[in-house]
């Protein structure tokens, strides 16, 4: 079986992640609403190198599938800092699945 580089990573589904090239981790927070669906404030996940934070947010859908009917709205931060859902992540890095922020 033939791995695929992280080049090709993008837009492949978690689902065929294990024939990617060797994985990091990235530690998951989670908040609020996302806390209550999953039943955990943090989680190691391993993800290919090249993985998004959405890639991520997809791949925790199918660990925890409460959590998908709150996908759709979710923020991120990567090490505190807010970012966009194709923001890319690294080894070691901290991903923050953040619920809608209501202002007032």
């Amino acid at each position: 079986m033939r791995r695929i580089s992280s080049d090709e990573a993008h837009g492949f589904p978690p689902d065929v992640w294990y024939m990617l090239e060797p994985n990091m981790k990235v530690t998951v927070r989670f908040f609020a609403s996302h806390r209550e669906a999953t039943g955990c404030a943090s989680y190691e996940a391993d993800v290919p190198h090249g993985a998004r934070a959405a890639d991520v947010l997809s791949q925790l859908c199918e660990t925890f599938p409460r959590l998908q009917p709150l996908a759709h709205n979710a923020a991120f931060a990567i090490n505190q800092t807010q970012v966009a859902p194709a923001s890319p992540l690294h080894d070691g890095d901290e991903l923050a699945v953040l619920p809608p922020m209501a202002g007032g």
